[in-house]
């Protein structure tokens, strides 16, 4: 998994650039992977601490994707097991 920080995710979310985005559920919330049209691979969105970004709610995550102008018609959910 490739870090990626706000401000690019930011520039790629405006310019069109993002392929495809899966929100997780992990043990600290959810996290948001990415595939991007610019370059390979699969990135996961990082503070500028070098941390992953989690959110304790779904639906601030998802006022956050609306905030960076998003232009996906489809973003998958992964729920954690157990």
């Amino acid at each position: 998994m490739i870090p990626i920080n706000e401000q690019d995710f930011a520039m790629s979310c405006l310019n069109g650039l993002v392929e495809s985005l899966t929100i997780e559920e992990v043990e600290s919330g959810h996290v948001i992977r990415m595939t991007l049209k610019w370059k390979e691979g699969e990135f996961k969105l990082f503070t500028q601490r070098n941390r992953p970004r989690a959110w304790a709610s779904l639906n601030t995550l998802v006022d956050y994707l609306k905030r960076q102008g998003l232009k996906l018609p489809t973003v998958t959910l992964t729920i954690r097991k157990g």
